[in-house]
């Protein structure tokens, strides 16, 4: 059940995981509790029938991270696409938070037990100086 999800089918499943207020736990994986990539693990599931375990993340654009390699870079004028995992930083330190893609202008993400889980518009993080590390794309290895 890989096959590509319409934008609205990813952006419905962000909004009621958004209203379930499942907590922030570091390295949670459940709906007991999640941490930023415990959320992205739970979106392949439930949306995609898949365990993330059994597949691979690639690097989306290598020339791109390749070029930038060693530090972030701002995110204007990069395109997305639903279920692309954005690794970023907030402080030009290292790479230290994931988002998921779910349109092509929001991502969903949780960061700390005071935010929880919240969609945010892609304009916004590059408003906040969110610096990119790597855009990954699943793919099955079987």
């Amino acid at each position: 059940m890989s096959e590509k999800l319409s934008t609205n089918r990813w952006l419905e499943w962000a909004q009621n995981k958004v209203l379930s207020r499942i907590p922030y736990k570091q390295g949670g994986k459940t709906a007991q509790g999640l941490d930023c990539f415990g959320l992205v693990e739970l979106a392949y599931r439930e949306l995609k029938g898949v365990d993330i375990a059994n597949g691979r993340f690639y690097l989306v654009y290598p020339e791109f991270h390749q070029a930038h390699s060693g530090y972030g870079v701002h995110m204007d004028n990069i395109g997305f696409t639903p279920g692309d995992v954005l690794v970023v930083s907030r402080d030009k330190t290292y790479p230290h938070h994931v988002m998921l893609v779910i349109s092509d202008c929001e991502v969903i993400h949780i960061f700390d037990d005071v935010v929880g889980i919240c969609i945010e518009k892609l304009e916004k993080l590059r408003a906040n100086k969110r610096e990119l590390y790597a855009i990954l794309r699943w793919e099955p290895t079987h």
